[in-house]
Order: structure tokens, then sequence, then C-alpha cells
């Protein structure tokens, strides 16, 4: 019981060193692709024109997630390719 408890505490700290390590990388531009996110053309029209109820939300849940996908491909920060995201079609 005490291993796992050591082992949990471990992963934890290890996964908050490196989210930390990643946030104060001075090249890092996950805030600056979260801020193009919102100046994104497509990201102002589609919330301009999409309601936010029922799959509105979702709607733009996933044209938020494009465009700073986009950002951070542009950035090398994301490779391309891999696997679309599957977009509900009910």
């Amino acid at each position: 019981m005490k291993t796992l408890v050591l082992a949990a505490a471990l992963a934890a700290s290890a996964l908050a060193a490196g989210c930390a390590a990643v946030d104060t990388d001075k090249d890092f531009t996950n805030a600056e692709c979260r801020t193009a996110m919102f100046a994104d053309p497509a990201v102002k029209q589609g919330f301009a024109t999409i309601s936010d109820s029922g799959d509105g939300l979702r709607d733009k849940q996933l044209i938020k997630r494009e465009a700073y996908n986009r950002c951070m491909r542009a950035r090398g920060f994301v490779k391309g390719g891999g696997v679309q995201p599957v977009k509900p079609g009910f």
C-alpha cells in the first residue's frame, strides 16, 4: 500500500514538474496560441453565429480546438497528421 501511495506521489510530482517546465519555457507559445485561437476569424464567425445551447456549445469547442491546433502546428509544437477528432453527426 505504501509503495502505491509513493508511486502516485512521484507520478504527480513528475507531472507537475513537466507542466511547470512547459509554462516557464520562454520559447513555448501555448499562451500565444490560446490568444490566437480567439483572434482566429473562424472562431469569431462561429461564436457570432452559433447558439449557446445544445449542440452549439459542442460546435464552439470544436472550432476553438481546431484553431488552437492550427496555431500549435504552425509553430512546430504539434506535428500534422494523426487521428482526426470524431465529429458526432446526430
